[in-house]
């Protein structure tokens, strides 16, 4: 029942859908369904086209008795008319949009006034027959009767058949209008049926065609799941073996180059000691050259002299010749007197100066040693836990790098990795001797330097003012506010950062120097510091800023007392620092971490010592001057270093 009940419902619907998209009632849509279904609603097309027969019978002329002729005659019209109009009606029921049917209609009632006009002359000619009229005037009425009596029945038929035609022309044009509406209901039906066929068709190819991506991207996957596994492992074989491979090449490398080092050390010893000894030959054979011309120029000397002795004594009297000797051995007393005094000169100028370039060298050591301890003790070595490795940190400028700092660093334990690769110990050398020396150079006269912390603050101020006084030197306009510790040049910011973005200059370390510069203009330079705004203003920009409202009472302090004040914190701030580095140093977790990083080291060093003794057992060239000392990379910082097999000892020069 229900299903009858929605059935019903779906074809209400369907009907009102209908009556709305063709424009007509339900009622009408309701009839062409049942005309469709076989149910006749009305009367049939083929009685919109059948005549009023009994209408024709009944109309006859009167006062005109019919012959068995005009019966005959008007029983074959009949029949022809019959014939005629079933003929139009069959036509008229296989296609009643043809209007041809109506034109031959009209044809055929033409045909027929014509012959009822013949038979009415017809007519006409026998009544004269029966009643000659001889005179005129019944002769003129004869025809004035017989005409209007035709004029009558010609007006009859022509009425007649006008209204049987219109009400023909009526029928047909319903009839075609019926049939418009039937053709556009089926056409109406036939176009849901056709889009509720598309419909379901493309559900099913769009179901079909979705199926099948999806197994395809699902096979696909599975495809570029094998090729990406595959293509993996055979870049980790290949890189394995590529690691392999270049790790072998390297220690070939490397033992080649040790040979060749190790020969060339030889030949440039033999060299050094073949040239030492040609050269001592060489003097050695100049100099007994030189005592052969000596002893050879005194000869003739002394030949010569005692000629012009000979020929002087001959040619003066012996008191010239007393004076000529008296005065030439003074002249040669004098000669020998001023040579000992160069002789003396020149070997107290050799002292000296090598007392002094003594002095300088150990000077420039000493003070060698304290950049790079200084250096070493800027960058400090702490542990990651996240990470599990070693990271470097900066106090001066708080940069953090994974790598070792070329530069030096201070190891976890306290020990200092200077810039050459020594490892020292602070507590077994002396660095406060050697901050010292920096700090205080020796002279030459060796005197004290008791204003030495008067005049460092001194210089420290002459430094500040001069980097103050710096202009940029790439663009020579603006106030240098960067010195490079590599480059050793001031730069403006924006210079700084244009000339330092290559991968070789992004390293470099920089100090801020230059004054500070007003916060309101950013061009002049700052001359006060606002203690509540914690700010820095220049003169007319403090004077304009805190002239009216409550920051009349600010206070403020000259820029020289502010930077004293600074630099006092800062060195609280690193004596604080200091100490928690002295009680991590001192705390077990610094102990695990050394002992870790020692067993770990001890290892490291063990399986190196292992491997390289097995590579040099298969590949080593022998040497007459090997000891033991292979050169390795540092996985971390990528530096070569120098490993002793025998001794386990490392260094990095």
């Amino acid at each position: 029942m229900a299903a009858k009940e929605v059935q019903v419902v779906k074809e209400d619907v369907d009907r009102k859908q209908a009556s709305e998209t063709l424009g007509l009632s339900v009622e009408e849509v309701e009839a062409l369904e049942a005309q469709l279904n076989g149910q006749r609603t009305g009367a049939s097309p083929s009685s919109y086209h059948q005549p009023n027969q009994a209408s024709l019978d009944e109309q006859k002329l009167p006062g005109l008795p019919r012959s068995n002729n005009k019966r005959r005659q008007q029983l074959q019209l009949s029949k022809r008319k019959s014939v005629g109009r079933s003929i139009q009606t069959k036509k008229g029921a296989r296609n009643g949009e043809d209007g041809g049917a109506l034109r031959k209609e009209l044809e055929s009632a033409l045909h027929s006034v014509q012959h009822l006009t013949r038979l009415v002359k017809d007519d006409i000619c026998w009544a004269q027959k029966i009643c000659p009229a001889s005179e005129l005037r019944t002769t003129l009425y004869f025809k004035r009767w017989g005409r209007e009596k035709v004029e009558n029945i010609f007006r009859r038929l022509l009425y007649n058949l006008q209204g049987l035609a219109l009400e023909r022309w009526k029928q047909a044009v319903a009839y075609e209008r019926q049939q418009e509406k039937l053709q556009a209901y089926l056409l109406y039906k036939g176009s849901k049926k056709l889009d509720a066929f598309l419909v379901n068709w493309s559900q099913r190819k769009l179901r079909r065609a979705w199926t099948k991506w999806w197994s395809d991207i699902v096979h696909e996957k599975a495809l570029e799941g094998s090729v990406l596994e595959l293509q993996s492992i055979q870049v980790i074989q290949r890189s394995w073996r590529a690691y392999r491979g270049r790790l072998f090449a390297s220690l070939v490398r490397k033992q080649k180059l040790l040979a060749k080092q190790t020969t060339a050390a030889i030949k440039m010893q033999r060299m050094f000691r073949g040239g030492i000894a040609r050269k001592f030959f060489k003097l050695k054979r100049v100099d007994k050259h030189r005592q052969a011309m000596a002893t050879r120029i005194q000869a003739l000397a002394r030949g010569y002299i005692n000629a012009s002795d000979k020929q002087f004594v001959e040619l003066r009297p012996s008191t010239f010749k007393e004076c000529t000797e008296d005065t030439e051995l003074k002249l040669m007393a004098l000669r020998e007197r001023n040579r000992m005094y160069a002789q003396a000169a020149t070997k107290i100028q050799k002292m000296v100066r090598k007392r002094q370039a003594i002095q300088r060298v150990e000077r420039l050591r000493q003070e060698r040693a304290a950049r790079y301890v200084l250096q070493a003790q800027t960058w400090v070595e702490y542990w990651n836990d996240d990470a599990a490795k070693w990271f470097y940190y900066n106090q001066e400028t708080g940069e953090a790098l994974w790598a070792p700092p070329a530069t030096g660093y201070t190891k976890a334990d306290g020990k200092l990795v200077l810039q050459d690769g020594r490892i020292i110990d602070p507590s077994e050398n002396d660095i406060a001797s050697i901050l010292a020396a920096q700090k205080t150079p020796p002279t030459l006269n060796n005197g004290s330097n008791g204003d030495t912390s008067d005049a460092m603050d001194h210089g420290e101020d002459e430094e500040d003012t001069d980097d103050e006084d710096k202009l940029c030197v790439e663009c020579e306009e603006e106030g240098a506010r960067r010195q490079c510790a590599q480059c050793e040049d001031v730069f403006c910011d924006a210079c700084y950062e244009k000339l330092h973005h290559s991968a070789k200059r992004e390293k470099h370390t920089w100090k801020a120097i230059g004054s500070l510069r007003c916060i309101e203009c950013e061009k002049m330079r700052a001359t006060r510091w606002c203690s509540v705004c914690e700010d820095p203003y220049c003169l007319g920009c403090f004077t304009i800023i805190h002239s009216k409202g409550n920051k009349v009472n600010h206070q403020w302090t000259d820029m020289a007392t502010f930077k004293k004040a600074r630099k006092q914190q800062q060195m609280a701030q690193e004596e604080e620092s200091a100490q928690t580095y002295d009680e991590y140093i001192q705390s077990s977790e610094y102990q695990y971490v050394t002992e870790y990083a020692v067993a770990e080291a001890a290892r490291e060093a063990r399986e190196a010592q292992a491997y390289a003794q097995s590579y040099n057992q298969e590949f080593a060239v022998p040497t007459a001057d090997y000891t033991g000392w292979m050169t390795l990379v540092d996985e971390t910082s990528g530096q070569s270093y120098y490993y002793n097999a025998h001794t386990g000892e490392s260094q990095w020069v």
